[in-house]
């Protein structure tokens, strides 16, 4: 849930897009999409490790040494399924009657909510700058 607060466009991003593209990161900062020369995504160089070591994707219990794709927390391909059933549901305004689908809109409902919070506290933090 942190990710998804702090940084909900990186949730989108995968650890295999991580190790194979170079994303132009800083800690605190990541970009959108990866890096480009001449209008051609730049690939990791064989042997160039990803930025894991910063990644709001680890664990805070893992030392950042030790930080690597396989120590990421991802969403499953089965909640990435639930969430994007949960967009069309939202969509369209109609929602299927299953205890599943209410639960999983509970969920979703309450970690959007908290993001549109996040977002609008950012802002009115950029206003006083």
């Amino acid at each position: 849930m942190r990710l998804l607060l702090t940084h909900p466009h990186l949730a989108a991003r995968s650890c295999d897009d991580c190790k194979r593209w170079v994303y132009p990161d800083k800690p605190g900062d990541f970009a959108d999409a990866p890096a480009e020369r001449g209008g051609v995504r730049v690939a990791r160089v064989k042997g160039q490790r990803p930025p894991c070591s910063y990644c709001p994707k680890q664990p805070a219990d893992v030392a950042d040494r030790d930080r690597t794709p396989e120590t990421a927390v991802e969403l499953t391909a089965k909640n990435w399924r639930a969430y994007h059933h949960h967009a069309e549901c939202a969509a369209v305004g109609a929602f299927p009657d299953d205890a599943i689908v209410r639960r999983n809109a509970g969920l979703i409902g309450r970690i959007e909510k908290d993001v549109d919070g996040l977002r609008q506290l950012q802002l009115i933090t950029l206003g006083r700058r």
